[in-house]
């Protein structure tokens, strides 16, 4: 008796019957189907492995000095086997694990009790529909993706020496890799076969990476692109995709105007955010994920806004990556980890530190991180090559390369260590009653001065941007340096005051060179390139919250008939600068990311501009300030870290003001 046969996976689906031949039957001979013809190792079990064997695909493709590649691997049957917590003294010095490691003393016990706990399988591909909704995307990018002109969006984007901030290093090799992949998929894909390439991202996103020594950045890339181009690697390209687009608002071969625009950024940041959801399933966290997360973050920033929860979730989601991949703790360059892996992670860890301390403050929200339970590390240390020196978390490195070159990794130095001074302002804020509070204050101001110095002299631009004779990204470097430097001094002197209503000279002074510098951040926008920081950003997380105190102190000297325009002149004509770039909507338009914040400041200022028309002896009568109005908005030491929270509550209380209740719509 013949024993039964079962049909190729292709045609098995199709429900159709074949001729069994091996290794390609003839009815996908015919069809040129036979990339995808495979068999079942157990075609008659009833029990679905949990990866069934993918379509093998066939594709040729070159690339500089490589030889021909088969595209894709076949993906292995059974279960992915479980991956331990890359941290094994997680568990913390006061757990059981610690306590009885020291009561052990059997060395060849089974198990010690400090072993790593392994991390729980991830979900079942097929039973949680993972791989038909991946089926689905992939046909969603087919359709809806021009991927040839979205890669040239992206190597426009690039000539304008602009990049991803932490991945920048794989976004070529990543478009490149998109393009490869799509152009196979569209030549073999038909409507039931997306799920086979689906299953094919996840396998390869399933797979370690690995970062042995001796590993070139060329041979890490390579991990995850082309033949082995992973969900990850989809998510990179439609990140640098999406920011492209916000930087460049007209590129013919994708949009013209901005309704195409936004329907392009709309359409590339939800597959990325779909990229990432597919990563997460399946609970194999490494530094990919890591690097993943934070650039999607960073998306965010420019999808929904600063203020958005969205966007405050997935600041928790990195850093919870962060902490489960134990960089919180020194990262090393060992004998088993290439020098450009670890100084990765510092630089992730740095960005990700940072990123927690200017969102903490721009929401009156505390922060995440704390350096008190982590090693603050930085990239680019000269130290870090010896190895007697120890970061530790009240001096950290201030010292540089002085032949450091300009770029983001120097930009993510910078702003860990200013964001490792505004971790302490932060606490000071929260509490202003603390017993060592002047000492405290006086130290953080002799470690800004010792940093500030130490910053290499081509980084220390305190001129003019205008005048500023280099490049698009660097003369936007300088300017994100000096900000980042004049904010820690924002918040020191604002550490001094009792009443936000009566700022002191120091700290107006502060905040008239922070302003000046955001009008030529704005009104050169134009011949500037992101070296890390947005213009929005730049605006409403140093800009706004300057404006706010000069406001105050213009109100307050008018109050004290101190006050003469004619004084105030340069001050005058930068705000009313700043006003009219929002109202024209040059730098953001309704319906954009922090619009109606920066629209509500932007009224009121103007209100205030507005209130002089009737003559400066009549304006403390037109606006009718009140001294109970003024001497209510108070700096209470319980929640003083609420009053840099800029973003409606601080405007709402000069609002509040008679003063501007008939002139604000």
């Amino acid at each position: 008796m013949t024993s039964r046969q079962a049909a190729c996976e292709v045609y098995r689906k199709a429900k159709l019957a074949c001729d069994h031949k091996r290794p390609v039957c003839t009815r996908c001979l015919n069809t040129d189907k036979g990339g995808l013809c495979s068999y079942r190792d157990s075609p008659f079990k009833r029990k679905q492995p949990r990866f069934p064997p993918a379509s093998r695909i066939e594709t040729r493709r070159t690339r500089g000095s490589h030889t021909e590649l088969a595209a894709f691997p076949s993906v292995p049957c059974g279960k992915p086997t479980r991956q331990p917590y890359p941290n094994p003294g997680f568990m913390g010095y006061s757990s059981h694990t610690t306590i009885f490691n020291h009561i052990a003393t059997n060395e060849d016990a089974a198990e010690p009790a400090g072993s790593p706990i392994q991390i729980l399988e991830g979900s079942d591909l097929e039973e949680d529909d993972l791989i038909p909704r991946g089926g689905l995307l992939v046909s969603k990018i087919l359709a809806k993706c021009d991927v040839d002109a979205m890669r040239d969006l992206i190597l426009f984007w690039l000539a304008k020496e602009v990049n991803l901030a932490l991945a920048g290093p794989f976004v070529r090799l990543c478009a490149d890799s998109v393009v490869h992949f799509t152009k196979h998929a569209r030549t073999i894909i038909k409507d039931s076969e997306q799920d086979a390439l689906a299953r094919v991202l996840f396998h390869n996103s399933a797979q370690p990476l690995d970062s042995s020594r001796g590993f070139h950045v060329d041979n890490y890339i390579d991990q995850f692109a082309e033949d082995n181009t992973r969900w990850e690697t989809l998510g990179f390209f439609f990140i640098a995709v999406a920011r492209a687009a916000f930087d460049i608002p007209f590129f013919p071969s994708l949009y013209r105007d901005n309704r195409q625009l936004l329907r392009v950024r709309k359409l590339v940041s939800g597959l990325c955010d779909s990229c990432v959801d597919f990563c997460l399933s399946l609970n194999r966290i490494n530094d990919l994920q890591l690097v993943l997360q934070y650039e999607n973050f960073i998306l965010h920033s420019y999808v929904d806004g600063l203020h958005c929860y969205e966007y405050w979730k997935r600041l928790g989601d990195v850093i919870s990556c962060l902490y489960a991949l134990g960089y919180d703790q020194r990262i090393e360059s060992g004998p088993d980890t290439p020098e450009f892996v670890a100084e990765l992670r510092r630089t992730a860890f740095a960005r990700i530190y940072s990123a927690d301390k200017n969102v903490a403050l721009f929401l009156g929200r505390p922060p995440r991180i704390s350096k008190r339970f982590c090693h603050f590390q930085l990239p680019m240390n000269p130290k870090q090559t010896d190895p007697s020196w120890v970061p530790n978390a009240t001096s950290p490195c201030c010292e540089w390369d002085q032949g450091a070159r300009i770029g983001y990794r120097a930009e993510t130095r910078w702003s860990a260590l200013c964001a490792f001074q505004k971790e302490e302002l932060i606490e000071l804020l929260f509490n202003k009653k603390v017993m060592d509070f002047d000492t405290r204050l006086r130290r953080i101001k002799e470690r800004e001065a010792a940093h500030w110095g130490a910053v290499p002299a081509s980084f220390r631009y305190e001129g003019s941007l205008k005048d500023y004779p280099q490049s698009p990204f660097e003369r936007d470097f300088v300017a994100s340096i000096r900000l980042n430097h004049l904010h820690v001094l924002f918040l020191l002197r604002l550490l001094h005051l009792d009443r936000l209503a009566e700022p002191d000279e120091p700290i107006v002074e502060i905040a008239k060179e922070i302003t000046n510098l955001i009008v030529e951040v704005i009104l050169f926008r134009e011949q500037l390139a992101n070296s890390g920081t947005s213009l929005i950003c730049k605006i409403t997380c140093y800009g706004l919250p300057a404006i706010g105190i000069l406001l105050m102190s213009l109100i307050r000297q008018h109050r004290k008939g101190t006050n003469s325009w004619a004084t105030q002149t340069h001050t005058l004509r930068n705000l009313s600068v700043f006003v009219a770039e929002i109202e024209l909507g040059t730098i953001i338009r309704p319906g954009d990311p922090n619009y109606k914040l920066l629209i509500k400041a932007t009224r009121i200022i103007l209100g205030f501009l507005d209130s002089p028309n009737s003559g400066e002896g009549q304006l403390y009568d037109k606006l009718g300030f009140s001294s109970s109005a003024l001497d209510s908005i108070e700096f209470d030491p319980h929640i003083g870290i609420d009053t840099l929270d800029f973003e409606f509550g601080f405007w709402q209380d000069i609002a509040d003001l008679t003063s501007f209740r008939d002139i604000v719509p």
